[in-house]
């Protein structure tokens, strides 16, 4: 308890701090602006302002390392796009929230991912019917809301892509989805049809937790395996069925025919983030391209496996023809126990997790959840992995040598060409740091708390991405330097219209200098002369 306070205290200094640099960075700029030409108050300012962007870049580092081992890896290892659960979200039309939104089970779990303040919104308006005006509402925020990343406007921008309120111009406020509304009230204060009812199975069939979290891990792995089992593909794909590998086909993971297969740069990116996020990415390509009906029925079927109980028994009658449909095909990746035929089916530890990593956690605060550790990393390089499965030997030869296979252990290396054909695959050192974090040997625990980089030896870490830069080397792109405006509002007005049309490669605010790209100087070069035709 005195430790989760001792962090509580620590997260809202760097918070105010936060704030507090950012006021004053924004300050300094305008004053960089309007100061006379003066230089040494100039060169002053300037070492100013790169003062306070190096204090704030060192608290966001902070502010990130705070929220522990398993945002680090959350952030590091979500670059792959489209495996974000808000992000999936807020591309979706209203009239799949329409259909969402009438189930409690998927209410709770669109809940549960929003911002602290945005679920703060949430409940005060729960049983309110009518509109919450703007100036009331922004009377339930702090000032410090307001400041800033402006956590007030963000959670104002979740519900709005949420569709979960919508703004009313007329009456200056916003009122909350009816269909939302009714569902979370049943969620709070119970009533409502339940989706779980059992009156249509004879008698309860339980099963143990253990033994289907076991079946959905090694459901789960048979997918990766047939991603990079080269030798045995056929075999790997026939047991899957083309289902499955349509989905990874689709979702541009691999490329080539079923049997004769290769793994894309975004395939190699999906085989190192962590479990959940894998399986968030598999489900949201099984949604594309279907009818914002069929998503709905998707996402209530995985939210509700999601918060189901491990062992227990549910009704296939529950659930609508398409989601009775899909059963089959969540089964072979893993998120449910099914026989055949029958009319009950069971819930997996896959799925189960899947909330508490949207949520934000990544399920590695809890033991349960959290990759069994076994790699240990050497600041010679070396790397030590310890009674890893043929899955495990697969995903860590993406990206080092193998020296030496034991029957319990492997032993390889960090090598430069290694860490090169990595990252000519698409995998990033950010990737490969978070993945060895990710499955640090549990002896490697007391370092998590030495530094930010543990357990990874910070030299390590740093080879990785030296090595990492070294194919990041500049290259030439053709631009066109303006400069020599009339005035400030001259220059501003170019400034933002080359912003607008994203054609602005450099800008020196100071100087009133920018380099637009040349795909671009054109049209910023028409837009120009239709203005000074304008003021004539």
């Amino acid at each position: 308890m005195a430790d989760a306070a001792q962090r509580s205290t620590a997260s809202n200094d760097v918070e105010t701090q936060l704030v507090r640099v950012v006021e004053e960075l924004e300050a300094a700029r305008r004053r960089l602006v309007t100061i006379a030409d003066d230089p040494h108050e100039r060169n002053t300012l300037e070492e100013q302002i790169l003062r306070l962007e190096d204090d704030l870049g060192a608290l966001e580092r902070t502010r990130a390392q705070g929220s522990g081992s398993s945002a680090t890896t959350k952030n590091s290892l979500g670059t792959l796009e489209g495996s974000d659960l808000l992000a999936f979200l807020q591309s979706q039309s209203n009239e799949m929230f329409s259909r969402l939104f009438t189930d409690t089970t998927s209410c709770l779990a669109v809940f549960t991912i929003l911002p602290a303040l945005a679920k703060h919104f949430v409940m005060r308006f729960i049983f309110v019917s009518g509109t919450i005006g703007d100036v009331i509402l922004r009377q339930w925020s702090l000032p410090e809301a307001f400041r800033g990343v402006g956590l007030h406007q963000e959670a104002e921008r979740t519900l709005s892509s949420l569709h979960i309120w919508k703004h009313d111009d007329e009456l200056c406020g916003y009122a909350l989805d009816k269909a939302f509304r009714k569902s979370m009230r049943t969620v709070l204060a119970g009533g409502g049809r339940p989706w779980c009812d059992r009156t249509s199975l004879k008698g309860r069939k339980r099963r143990v937790a253990k033994d289907l979290d076991a079946y959905g891990k090694k459901k789960w792995e048979s997918v990766l395996s047939a991603m990079v089992d080269q030798d045995n593909s056929t075999q790997s794909v026939g047991a899957l069925g083309t289902g499955v590998m349509d989905v990874l086909f689709d979702g541009g993971l691999l490329s080539g025919v079923p049997g004769a297969h290769t793994v894309t740069k975004r395939g190699f990116q999906f085989l190192l983030q962590s479990e959940r996020a894998q399986v968030w990415f598999y489900v949201f390509q099984l949604c594309a391209g279907r009818p914002a009906a069929t998503v709905a029925d998707v996402l209530a079927l995985v939210f509700r496996l999601s918060f189901a109980t491990p062992g227990d028994d549910y009704p296939v009658d529950g659930l609508s023809a398409l989601q009775q449909g899909l059963l089959a095909h969540l089964g072979s990746i893993g998120l449910l126990y099914r026989k055949p035929e029958s009319k009950r089916y069971y819930t997996t530890a896959l799925a189960t997790h899947l909330m508490s990593a949207a949520a934000g956690t990544d399920g590695s605060g809890d033991p349960a959840v959290r990759p069994r550790g076994y790699i240990i990393v050497e600041t010679n390089f070396k790397v030590f992995a310890y009674d890893p499965s043929d899955l495990q030997l697969a995903l860590l030869k993406l990206f080092m040598d193998m020296e030496c296979l034991l029957p319990n252990m492997a032993i390889g290396v960090l090598s430069r060409r290694s860490i090169r054909t990595a990252l000519l695959n698409g995998i990033s050192a950010e990737q490969i740091t978070c993945y060895l974090q990710m499955h640090a040997h549990e002896r490697m625990a007391p370092l998590k708390e030495a530094s930010p980089w543990s357990p990874i030896p910070s030299n390590i870490t740093d080879q990785l991405f030296l090595w990492q830069w070294e194919t990041q080397r500049a290259k030439a792109v053709p631009g066109c330097l303006y400069s020599d405006f009339d005035d400030d509002d001259d220059f501003a007005a170019t400034l933002r219209f080359a912003e607008e049309v994203d054609a602005v490669l450099w800008c020196d605010k100071a100087k009133q200098k920018m380099v637009v790209t040349g795909a671009g100087h054109r049209e910023v070069k028409q837009w120009r002369k239709a203005q000074r035709e304008a003021m004539v």
